[in-house]
């Protein structure tokens, strides 16, 4: 029987396997060399599995919540720089453009990293 006080180390290393792909199998055969009994096998495999389950759907929402404020800053950003960049070309009357090449890179950057955040998750 595993002691109270180690379950936290073996939902460590069973949450290690479960993030690896490993198989239930894997994480009963991780209870039972740790010296878990038939109940406990039985028991903290399912509650472990339930538990990883829940913490990657946390993870989930958390990095969408990123990629959405990634793209909104983002996209303000470079909205801004084309819309100082537009106000420089009328402003000099056709006769050439100051281009806030930083503004619009940083704000692409943004954009970028938010959908491939997106992608991710």
């Amino acid at each position: 029987m595993i002691p109270p006080r180690d379950i936290r180390f073996v939902q460590q290393k069973a949450f290690k396997l479960l993030s690896e792909g490993q198989s239930l199998d894997a994480l009963k055969e991780l209870i039972l060399t740790e010296g878990g009994d038939a109940e406990q096998v039985q028991t903290l495999s399912a509650k472990y599995e339930a538990d990883y389950a829940f913490l990657m759907q946390e993870t989930g929402k958390s990095t969408r919540k990123a990629a959405s404020s990634y793209q909104l800053a983002g996209g303000v950003i470079l909205l801004g720089g084309v819309g100082l960049t537009t106000l420089s070309y009328l402003s000099m009357d056709g006769q050439g453009a100051v281009f806030f090449w930083g503004i619009l890179v940083i704000g692409a950057i943004l954009v970028a990293r938010g959908v491939s955040l997106k992608a991710d998750g």
